[in-house]
């Protein structure tokens, strides 16, 4: 998760989302941010170019905007701000925006179509006011736009007018490890936007052979320890050390650890 709703009219910099916290931005010009954005992570432009995110509906109902055929690959806000994205009504009158979308990847439905729940509604893209690939949902209690509605309970947001929601809402901080890898040399995030991530995956190594794991993480907390460990393929270890960061959070973080294989390394399947 990359931004909230912000609760703070004030601007610039006075955040306030659903929680406390200031998970969110608001703009010099007056704009307080009004959706969730959704962001993907490890090799964001990798996900969007392979098709790996898709957006569905929360909920039943029309679509009653789509628009399919902006440039996808913006990195900043220094544009027309033309988005491909769909609204759909829903059942109770509320409406749902998902914006940013990959172009010419929405659904073949038309305006005034029905969609149900879960059903596919496009790809996660760059178009718009954007700086990466992301999913920006905004959500109306009707069609005039007016009352807008922040989906996440919290202190700062007690009662949301929603009638569609299921399942529990995920934690403010939703820790997890989204991936762990090997590489032949360390991944090159420092390329210019659009640009895709070099990764430098590799899965195959010989005997004498640089050897890098990382792991890739979101919403990494102080105090959470991770335990790694490299198995060689009798089992017995090769390397095992614990991992922890100083600061208080990272939203987004990867750490890698690099060796020199032996040429004595025995063949076979290798578990990190």
């Amino acid at each position: 998760m990359k931004h909230y709703v912000d609760h703070n009219p004030a601007y610039p910099d006075q955040l306030l989302d659903w929680n406390g916290g200031n998970r969110t931005y608001d703009l010099s010009d007056g704009y307080n941010h009004q959706g969730t954005d959704w962001f993907l992570w490890p090799f964001t432009w990798h996900k969007m170019d392979n098709d790996e995110v898709q957006i569905v509906a929360v909920a039943r109902g029309y679509i009653v905007h789509k628009y399919d055929e902006h440039f996808d690959r913006r990195c900043d806000f220094n544009n027309d701000g033309l988005w491909n994205a769909v609204y759909v009504v829903h059942d109770d009158g509320s409406v749902a925006w998902y914006g940013h979308m990959k172009t010419w990847s929405l659904t073949d439905k038309v305006v005034y179509d029905f969609v149900e729940v879960g059903e596919y509604l496009g790809i996660v893209g760059s178009s718009g006011y954007s700086w990466e690939p992301h999913l920006h949902f905004e959500f109306y209690e009707d069609a005039y736009y007016q009352n807008l509605i922040d989906p996440y309970v919290g202190p700062h947001n007690p009662n949301p007018l929603i009638t569609w929601a299921e399942g529990e809402q995920r934690d403010y901080n939703d820790s997890a490890i989204n991936k762990v890898m090997t590489h032949s040399i360390p991944p090159d995030f420092t390329v210019p936007c659009p640009t895709p991530t070099i990764i430098n995956e590799k899965d195959y190594f010989n005997p004498g052979d640089s050897l890098y794991v990382a792991a890739y993480y979101r919403d990494q907390l102080n105090g959470q320890i991770s335990q790694y460990t490299i198995y060689r393929p009798d089992n017995s270890v090769f390397q095992s050390w614990t991992h922890s960061i100083a600061d208080a959070h990272h939203f987004a973080s990867y750490w890698y650890w690099g060796w020199i294989l032996p040429v004595n390394v025995p063949a076979g399947t290798w578990r990190f």
